[in-house]
């Protein structure tokens, strides 16, 4: 079984292909911009990368209605550092791109996956509930969150609090 990630040597072509494709769908146009250290197998115009490829976000911004990710490659031989994993991240940049029923999800997802870590699932939980609208669910999560969160971190999510009840005009 094999499977491979193909991606085109030349990011400003992509780009203006992107660019000039018509979006009639509310879709995020995403270009990878991938720094792939001469990992990956050179086939003409294309670089040709294992499915099993190791990347990792650099940034992200937004230019011209097109979300650029830049993204490093791991040698799969190397191990990756634990502290380069971060299982929330996927759900920050879904939420990030306004896929907010998709980072939901996720995050609860991780609230039963990861439970030493539930004060992250409770903030993340309650900033798309806050996105929403839903100003007195994101103020109960954001109170989870303050019942379990490591000292260090308090003041995040005393802010977090501070801002739901100035959404709800409750200054009392």
């Amino acid at each position: 079984f094999n499977s491979f990630i193909i991606a085109h040597r030349n990011p400003e072509q992509v780009f203006k292909s992107l660019q000039n494709s018509s979006n009639t769908n509310d879709l995020h146009r995403v270009l990878f911009d991938i720094d792939s250290n001469q990992i990956g197998k050179q086939y003409k115009q294309y670089i040709i990368f294992p499915i099993t490829t190791y990347f990792r976000i650099v940034s992200i911004h937004f230019e011209q209605r097109i979300w650029i990710v830049k993204i490093i490659v791991f040698n799969s031989n190397k191990s990756i550092e634990k502290k380069d994993k971060n299982p929330f991240q996927l759900a920050h940049l879904l939420r990030h791109i306004g896929q907010l029923d998709q980072s939901e999800k996720l995050f609860y997802l991780l609230l039963n996956q990861y439970p030493l870590l539930n004060s992250q699932s409770y903030d993340g939980l309650g900033r798309i509930a806050q996105d929403k609208g839903l100003y007195d669910v994101s103020l109960n999560f954001y109170l989870k969150s303050l019942e379990i969160v490591p000292f260090k971190n308090r003041a995040h999510c005393l802010n977090n609090i501070g801002c739901a009840y100035d959404y709800l005009e409750q200054y009392d």
